[in-house]
Order: structure tokens, then C-alpha cells, then sequence
């Protein structure tokens, strides 16, 4: 077993808020093949353990000698992977200039461990959807980001998950963009501890961060965003927002926004909403015969779903319905 320390807020604040990053023990997986569908124009390899971004995940694989599996090329269809149960991963994405890749990555309802780097250079675009239905993984994002180059990050929790997840998102040049749509629904003693942080390096870059979801029963959640304007930035604008409902009067939420900022010419805004279901709209709804359980159910799965339909792959959103009791994407909320 392994303990890492992850998820480490870039400037520490009070201990007893616990939001300064989390303590996770890691099983000893075994490196395992994830099942990878490759379209036409895309090509896998298989690398030794190397070079790898800064992170205790990546030092993890790498002590591990956990290969790197290398995806390169371009493609109009998306590469799909699922990563097996009870296993460690490393995964690369590889893009060539101006060209375009979509990576869709399901997670099982077991342990992982897994880091996904993401290399994008000058007018290239990358869109990266996850989805961890139940299950405990652990997990690492590392995107460079190049000139005008664009990475779309969607990512799902949801159905008994107790999940742990960084993304460091470094935006290196000019009029680079990085935009990220995050959504959960969790229940019973579900957990979520999220690390997200938008590191501009290139003048006039552009990161918008948003971020829904629901909790209910005893569920906890831990959401760090963090916005981080390096010197000679100048020019860059990055937004974030969290729009959270909280469903019961025993869930437990943490959200902790953090602009940092070195250089003058720049523009950051965050902001959270963090609410309970309006009494007005429940007594409408009830006064319409409608269960009070089935509103609470039908507002949750509306929120997630703000979120699925960012995904843009009809074979994933349907699946994430399907698992959801929703027969296909006319009956969603």
C-alpha cells in the first residue's frame, strides 16, 4: 500500500478547514492493458517509464514501472478507453499541430489509479471526457497547452463513486484556452475531492472553469479551483464558477476559490452558489401530485445532465443515461 499526498491547495490555508489537500492510500495494482478502440489516423504505443509532469501520482506509476501508453494523431471519431478494474494507468495524448483529437476515458466501478497527460501544441484542440460511475479512482490530469491551442476537459462523477481528482491545466501560449464543464451527483457516504488549477503562462490565454452538482444523504464534497496568472500573462482572462445543491441537511460541501495573481494586465472572476431546492417550486410541484422524493430525484438528475450533454458522443451520453434509469436522451430532464 502506498500513501500519497495529493490534491495540495497552492497556497495553504487554515488547517482546520481541510481543504489543504487530502491523504490517500493507494492499493499496489499491477499495470494492466486498459482497452483502448482507436479510430482511423490514430496510433498506440507502448513507452518505458520516463519523464513525467511533477506529481505524486506520476511518481507513484513511475516507482511502479507502470508503461506509458502513447496516443498520436488526429481523428474526426473519438478514441475510446476503458481502464480496467484494480489498475494503475498512464496514458499520453499526443496531438500534432493543428490538428483535432476527442479522448473519452470510462472508469469501472472499482480501484484505479490513473494519470492522463495531454500535450497540445500551437492551433491544435484536444477534448477529454471522463466518466467515474462508482468505484474508488484516483486520478491526475497534466495539460500543455500551446499557441491558440484549445483543450475542453468534461468530467463526471456519479453512482456510489469515492473518487480523488487533480487537473492542472497550463495554458503556455498566446491566446491559448482551456475550458472545463465538471458535474457529480452524489449520495449515501459518497465522497469527492477535486484539485483544479488553470495556470496561465501565455498573454491574452483564457480558462473558463464550471462546475454543478447535487449532494445528497450523508455525501461529501471537497472543490479546489484555482485560477493562477503567472508573470508576463499579460492580457489573460480566466472565470470560474460552482453551482451546488445540497439536497439534504447532512451532507457535507467544501469549496475553496483561489485566484493568484503576478502580473497587472489580467481578469479573474470567481464565484459559487451553493443552495437548497426552493420551497415555492416544491409546493408547485407536490400541488401537482408529483412525490416529493420524485422532484428531489428529477432535480438531481437535471444538473448532472447540464453537464452530459456537454460530452457531444451520443454512444456516452446515452450510456451515462442508461445508468442514470433514463431510457435514452429524449427522456432526459
Amino acid at each position: 500500500m502506498a500513501t500519497l499526498q495529493l490534491n495540495q491547495l497552492p497556497v495553504p490555508t487554515f488547517a482546520h478547514i481541510g481543504v489543504n489537500g487530502v491523504s490517500v492510500t493507494v492499493p499496489e495494482f499491477a499495470a494492466s492493458e486498459a482497452a483502448i478502440r482507436l479510430p482511423a489516423g490514430v496510433t498506440l504505443q507502448t513507452g518505458a517509464p520516463g519523464e513525467h509532469p511533477a506529481s505524486a501520482i506520476y511518481d507513484d506509476l513511475a516507482q511502479r514501472s507502470v508503461p506509458v501508453q502513447i496516443i498520436s494523431g488526429s481523428a474526426d471519431e473519438p478514441v475510446r478507453i476503458e481502464i480496467p478494474a484494480d489498475s494503475a494507468q498512464h496514458i499520453s495524448v499526443d496531438i500534432p499541430d493543428r490538428k483535432a483529437l476527442t479522448v473519452i476515458v470510462s472508469y469501472p466501478e472499482a480501484a484505479s489509479i490513473s494519470g492522463v497527460e495531454i500535450h497540445i501544441p500551437a492551433y491544435a484542440k484536444c477534448k477529454l471526457v471522463q466518466v467515474f460511475h462508482g468505484g474508488e479512482p484516483v486520478s491526475d490530469i497534466t495539460a500543455e497547452i500551446g499557441e491558440q491551442a484549445e483543450f475542453t476537459l468534461t468530467q463526471l462523477w456519479y453512482g456510489g463513486v469515492k473518487a480523488v481528482s487533480g487537473v492542472t491545466a497550463n495554458l503556455n501560449g498566446y491566446k491559448g484556452s482551456f475550458n472545463a464543464e465538471l458535474g457529480y451527483l452524489l449520495t449515501e457516504n459518497d465522497t469527492l475531492d477535486i484539485n483544479l488549477q488553470a495556470v496561465h503562462n501565455g498573454k491574452k490565454s483564457q480558462s473558463e472553469i464550471n462546475v454543478r452538482g447535487v449532494l445528497r444523504d450523508a455525501a461529501s464534497k471537497i472543490f479546489r479551483g484555482t485560477i493562477d496568472f503567472k508573470t508576463g500573462a499579460s492580457g489573460a482572462k480566466g472565470a470560474e464558477r460552482e453551482d451546488v445543491l445540497l439536497l439534504d441537511e447532512t451532507v457535507k460541501n467544501r469549496t475553496a476559490p483561489l485566484i493568484l495573481c503576478a502580473e497587472e494586465d489580467v481578469e479573474g472572476t470567481h464565484g459559487a452558489t451553493i443552495g437548497r431546492l426552493d420551497r415555492k417550486s416544491m409546493f408547485y410541484l407536490q400541488s401537482r401530485g408529483i412525490p416529493e422524493e420524485t422532484i428531489r430525484e428529477l432535480m438531481a438528475q437535471a444538473r448532472l445532465y447540464s453537464v452530459v450533454k456537454t460530452v457531444g458522443d451520443a454512444e456516452t451520453e446515452h450510456a451515462i443515461l442508461k445508468n442514470l434509469g433514463r431510457d435514452d436522451l429524449d427522456q432526459a430532464p
